[in-house]
């Protein structure tokens, strides 16, 4: 059995590379915490640089429900790659490197 977070590295560095569907054939759950995190700061910046209480209302709002549901998005996406693996429609690639090209590898 894998662990949910296995491929969370590699995950990342595909979607820096901006290889998607690598990504989420590495996991599907560090996909989508790299997508909230790295999308969220410049909402984060503008808000506290104008000021705006209602936007950074609604970013709490929106981490707090993140933080009480991760256990639960753990267990969805973990489930989500395992059925997928196994009708095969979306393989769950084994952790390896990334190709020679990619620009964040040495």
């Amino acid at each position: 059995m894998r662990c949910p977070f296995s491929g969370g590295t590699t995950s990342f560095l595909g979607l820096l590379d901006l290889d998607l569907a690598a990504a989420v054939r590495l996991s599907i759950l560090d996909t989508v915490i790299f997508l909230l995190g790295y999308d969220t700061p410049p909402i984060r910046l503008s808000a506290l640089a104008t000021g705006s209480q209602k936007t950074l209302t609604i970013l709490y709002s929106i981490d707090s429900k993140f933080e009480r549901s991760f256990f639960i998005l753990v267990l969805v996406t973990y489930l989500t790659q395992i059925a997928l693996t196994r009708t095969g429609f979306l393989l769950w690639d084994r952790v390896k490197p990334l190709p020679s090209g990619s620009g964040f590898l040495l």
